[in-house]
């Protein structure tokens, strides 16, 4: 199954689980890089979508800022507490140490 949740201006599924991969395939096409971003409620959302059955990952594209006030303890202690697996992708990385760190402390939560 895979699903997708962007995480811009608004936290949305774009794609519920799914095993329609040609569904995924047309989300991610119509997809655009934001600088605003709300990364934390975005993979609060993923790691919900997950479910609670078999073999659960979450793969993060982000390029690490979050631009709520959301606490990132809040996020790792959900990842924890779902044990899913999460990875994570940096995108657009414009030497910023704490976007880089935020999304380690994301990728360490999921193992």
């Amino acid at each position: 199954f895979v699903g997708i949740v962007t995480f811009d201006s608004d936290v949305e599924t774009a794609l519920p689980p799914t095993q329609d991969r040609a569904s995924a395939l047309d989300v991610i096409d119509g997809l655009e890089l934001s600088k605003r971003t709300l990364l934390y409620e975005g993979v609060l959302s993923a790691v919900s979508e997950a479910g609670s059955d078999g073999q659960r990952n979450v793969l993060v594209l982000s390029d690490g800022a979050d631009s709520t006030n959301a606490p990132i303890e809040t996020v790792i202690s959900a990842i924890k507490n779902a044990k899913v697996r999460v990875d994570v992708v940096a995108l657009d990385q414009e030497q910023d140490p704490e976007a880089q760190a935020a999304l380690e402390s994301l990728a360490d939560a999921g193992g």
